[in-house]
């Protein structure tokens, strides 16, 4: 945002990160960034790039609780939730399996940066885009849950405007 501010420095900008979906034109935005599928084919939407979700706990969250082996085990583990409570996961093995579980979140947050921080504190299991923790991930302090499952969803992030 930065950089378009100084190629462009006669626009105004109002940044809305809220995670409801906006009526672009009733709610006058000129452009938004989703995840998933574009839902009204009146706009026109490009494709920026493929977003991974993953299922991740901190080592110490794992030493204290124990690791979920199937989706359903979620139920039983403190999870953190975003504004999705219903995950859809996907086998590696098998596609034609697939499970969705209804999270009841001990912290819930329409912003990944506290789900992250809590996971990161030991406070419980997080599904997240991996781009706000790969740093975490790659050192270790997160750790990928539920190998045998991938995350289902369409996972596009779209320009609509």
């Amino acid at each position: 945002m930065a950089d378009f501010m100084a190629l462009y420095p006669d626009v105004r900008v109002n940044l809305d990160f809220s995670s409801h979906r906006v009526d672009l034109i009733e709610d006058e935005f000129d452009i938004a960034f989703r995840m998933g599928n574009l839902e009204d084919a009146g706009f026109v939407a490009r494709p920026l790039m493929d977003i991974e979700i993953v299922t991740l706990a901190s080592p110490a969250y794992i030493q204290r609780s124990g690791s979920p082996d199937h989706p359903r085990d979620l139920i039983q583990h403190r999870c953190l939730t975003g504004s999705v409570r219903r995950w859809s996961f996907q086998s590696v093995q098998n596609p034609e399996q697939q499970q969705d579980i209804t999270i009841d979140g001990y912290l819930e947050s329409k912003n990944g940066q506290p789900l992250v921080a809590g996971a990161l504190a030991g406070n419980g299991i997080i599904r997240v885009p991996l781009m706000y923790c790969q740093q975490a991930v790659t050192e270790g302090l997160l750790v990928r849950l539920l190998s045998d499952w991938k995350v289902r969803w369409s996972n596009r992030c779209n320009q609509s405007s």
